[in-house]
């Protein structure tokens, strides 16, 4: 742990961990206010993907309570900025956070499969092999959560430092998230590439059909995010990786939804 001297015990990345999920999440809450609007209110129906988007934003609102909540504990700052006290119900509230965050990102691709599936009309095994991988991510998804809070043995040696715990190397659970994220972000970059190859097939309006390639390819975005994270998640193998060094990584759960 670094000497008490050479670190900032004023500095906080509050600002970014908040900053950056409150403003993904009411981007992410506006757009999919107004697709209910559209679904509800002028098609007259609402269909399963809208539904699976509607968890997925509560999933975010989530994950925001619980982050202001860890960041009035400390979250953001140098744990040795922190008593003891702080520091451990900052490790708690991050951890719990962090099954939020993933269902928020892991939802929305289930969406995206049940709105391809509906509009695209693609075979019976096509339809079996977008499931299989969406289900499977999802899988994977949620296991990091399980890994990360039971890691170590007992789990509430994570957040009461009286207690004394055995933990996996955190390397394994690095090695184990950066396969995640990789194959979650090859999933949202096939679910975008997907409906723009079929689209650019079918005869229409050159106009509507670049349309519907960008409503429907958006998700793409979400690649980008994927894979910058999976940069990032070594920072998990830090001893303060709850507080100060992973301010990169709370800052972003909702920046990879993608609202189909």
């Amino acid at each position: 742990m670094a000497d008490r001297n050479e670190i900032d015990l004023e500095a906080t990345r509050a600002p970014v961990i908040l900053g950056g999920i409150v403003a993904a999440s009411v981007v992410c809450t506006l757009f999919t206010a107004a697709r209910l609007w559209v679904r509800g209110k002028i098609l007259g129906r609402l269909h399963a993907d809208d539904w699976l988007v509607v968890a997925s934003v509560i999933s975010i609102w989530v994950s925001v309570a619980i982050a202001f909540v860890a960041v009035e504990h400390g979250n953001g700052r140098h744990l040795e900025a922190l008593n003891q006290k702080q520091q451990e119900t900052v490790v708690f509230w991050t951890l719990v956070g962090f099954p939020f965050g993933i269902l928020s990102f892991g939802l929305p691709k289930l969406a995206v499969v049940a709105l391809l599936t509906r509009i695209m009309n693609p075979s019976r095994m096509h339809k079996a092999i977008l499931w299989t991988m969406t289900l499977g991510c999802n899988v994977l998804l949620v296991l990091n959560a399980l890994f990360l809070l039971g890691r170590c043995q007992p789990a509430e040696s994570q957040w009461n430092f009286d207690i004394e715990g055995t933990c996996w190397d955190p390397r394994v659970l690095v090695i184990y998230a950066i396969v995640t994220g990789a194959y979650s972000a090859f999933i949202d970059f096939y679910l975008a590439v997907y409906p723009a190859l079929t689209l650019s097939r079918l005869q229409m309006k050159r106009k509507k059909k670049i349309g519907l390639m960008i409503a429907l390819g958006i998700g793409s975005a979400s690649t980008a995010v994927a894979i910058y994270k999976c940069t990032r998640l070594p920072l998990l193998a830090a001893k303060d990786f709850s507080s100060w060094k992973a301010a990169p990584l709370l800052s972003q759960p909702a920046s990879q939804f993608s609202n189909p």
